[in-house]
């Protein structure tokens, strides 16, 4: 982060507004304690994960895998497949084999 502003990148730039440049930049600066830039982008990241799942629960079609109850890839890779070929009128055993 230190090294892109060192390179002149703009803090308003469209690159530096993921979560926590913003919250890093102004620490950098002497604006932000270091504790309160890490607060503020923990809440931020809450407050954006809240949001997605707040879309994602809106979306009806959306399938979710929970990757933890497999403990192989091939599993994993298969009941996602299975579920990606139910979803599609097309044959994917070609694919997924």
């Amino acid at each position: 982060m230190k090294a892109l502003l060192d390179e002149g990148v703009p803090r308003d730039a469209v690159s530096m507004r993921g979560l926590g440049y913003k919250e890093i930049a102004a620490y950098l600066a002497g604006e932000l304690e270091y504790n309160a830039a890490v607060d503020i982008l923990k809440r931020d990241t809450r407050h954006f994960a809240k949001r997605q799942l707040s879309w994602f629960r809106h979306m009806k079609q959306l399938e979710w895998v929970d990757v933890g109850a497999f403990s192989k890839n091939s599993e994993l890779f298969k009941a996602i497949c299975a579920i990606i070929a139910g979803k599609f009128p097309i044959d994917l055993e070609y694919i997924c084999s």
